[in-house]
């Protein structure tokens, strides 16, 4: 199959329809202090569905200590429970520095899937010559939407999504920051150039039709059941004694500037305030900026 405009074109009105509006064993794990060479791989099949953007929760159970992750259903355009209490929590009587650590955990994460061929992992080099999920946040989303939108469309465009010779490879270059977080602002697409030589039509549309079906990897869970995991995993009242137990402890540094956090002057600080009838009417309207 060639890759043509007319697909390019399909992918881009795509991207930007998403702008407006479980099995994680073959997503490509990327480490710092590493560079990994890919070429995006389009549904040939859907080119709509190329790209999945979701929105996620993740933290560590303040019962059990166990990782807890879905997928928030506000991506589906629905009502979130988590979203709904970090409004409630930002609805307190607690200082801004006190709302910021209760409601990190649970904060809503933005991310995008797109199937990717591997012709370079440092860490694993079984996964080259495969087709895996490359899961990404903001920052490479910045990069992709400049080669299609932006600046580099001219010379890009279509290009890093061509898996023939007038292709271009993108080199995924994972730094740190001074809080040891993962940045990827050094990634860039490279040189046009066939992925491999030797590689025939047939090669080129063996890959295109090993693409995973990116809609169906995570479970859609109900407002009930994450309400229930809400319920038994994050008790951020128990959040609150450890800050009560750590008052005067710098929490966060910027332009050098230490930022104290105090600590709560009794319970009602850190739990919803008396007006519940208040926040509730406000909630919704907040959640619209979510």
């Amino acid at each position: 199959m060639q890759f043509t405009k007319s697909m390019f074109d399909s992918i881009k009105a795509s991207m930007e329809a998403q702008k407006k509006s479980g099995n994680t064993k073959d997503i490509l794990r990327t480490e710092p202090g590493n560079s990994y060479i890919i070429r995006l791989i389009p549904n040939t099949k859907d080119l709509q569905k190329t790209f999945y953007h979701y929105f996620q929760h993740d933290w560590n159970s303040s019962v059990t200590g166990q990782y807890i992750g879905f997928v928030c259903p506000t991506t589906y355009g629905e009502r979130c429970p988590v979203c709904e209490e970090r409004v409630k929590i930002w609805r307190t009587n607690a200082t801004e520095d006190e709302k910021k650590i209760l409601s990190r955990p649970i904060k809503r994460h933005e991310h995008w899937l797109v199937n990717a061929y591997v012709i370079k992992d440092p860490k694993n080099p079984d996964n080259e010559g495969k087709v895996k999920i490359f899961k990404f946040g903001k920052q490479i989303n910045t990069i992709i939407n400049e080669a299609v939108n932006g600046e580099d469309a001219d010379e890009l465009g279509g290009a890093i999504f061509d898996l023939g010779s007038n292709g271009a490879n993108f080199r995924i270059k994972v730094e740190k920051n001074e809080g040891d977080f993962p940045i990827y602002t050094a990634s860039k697409f490279l040189n046009k150039g066939p992925l491999d030589p030797n590689f025939d039509q047939n090669k080129i549309d063996q890959i295109y039709n090993s693409c995973f079906d990116l809609d169906n990897l995570f479970d859609h869970k109900s407002y009930d059941d994450i309400k229930t995991l809400l319920t038994e995993h994050y008790d951020y009242n128990k959040k609150a004694v450890k800050i009560e137990e750590k008052a005067e402890t710098k929490v966060e540094t910027k332009a050098e500037e230490k930022v104290i956090v105090k600590a709560p002057t009794d319970e009602k600080n850190v739990t919803i305030g008396n007006d519940v009838t208040d926040v509730d009417n406000k909630i919704k309207d907040l959640l619209k900026d979510l």
